[in-house]
């Protein structure tokens, strides 16, 4: 089978409805020649219109509606691609911020009312400085684990 602008042999109708509309055609490639003359006689042709009747009795569905179908499931792929970056960034993140509480035990596990800001962060000692520490506190350095080995 194949799909053709028209009809181009004899009879040149559909052999369903045998009309001649306007559309896609299908081609059949197969004649029809019984035992006798009829008006279908020849090359067996297949109307859009037959063809969409036929696809909607055994549940298929019009092209536009595919269509639609296919780029909403691209749609919806795409975004889970999307939030599967995402997600993959919170988790590099949640890596992260577990990384650094380790290396800062006492910062994290102070109480809400106590949050610090640095002030400074001296890599080659291994310090940071903090200040506005509240309630009149000086500041001081704390030396988190794992920057200066020989602290610890």
């Amino acid at each position: 089978m194949q799909q053709v602008n028209r009809p181009f042999q004899a009879p040149g109708v559909c052999f369903i409805c045998e009309a001649s509309p306007d559309g896609e055609w299908v081609d059949t490639q197969r004649f029809w020649e019984p035992n006798g003359y009829t008006h279908l006689n020849g090359r067996k042709y297949l109307c859009e219109g037959c063809i969409t009747q036929a696809a909607k009795t055994i549940g298929h569905v019009e092209r536009d509606v595919f269509e639609h179908a296919c780029l909403v499931k691209d749609n919806a792929l795409d975004r889970a691609d999307a939030l599967a970056i995402r997600l993959a960034q919170f988790e590099n993140f949640a890596d992260a911020v577990k990384r650094i509480e380790a290396l800062f035990p006492k910062v994290v596990e102070a109480p809400v009312e106590y949050i610090p800001e640095v002030a400074a962060i001296n890599t080659k000692e291994g310090t940071i400085t903090i200040a506005k520490v509240p309630r009149g506190r000086p500041a001081k350095q704390v030396t988190p684990r794992g920057l200066n080995s020989a602290a610890e």
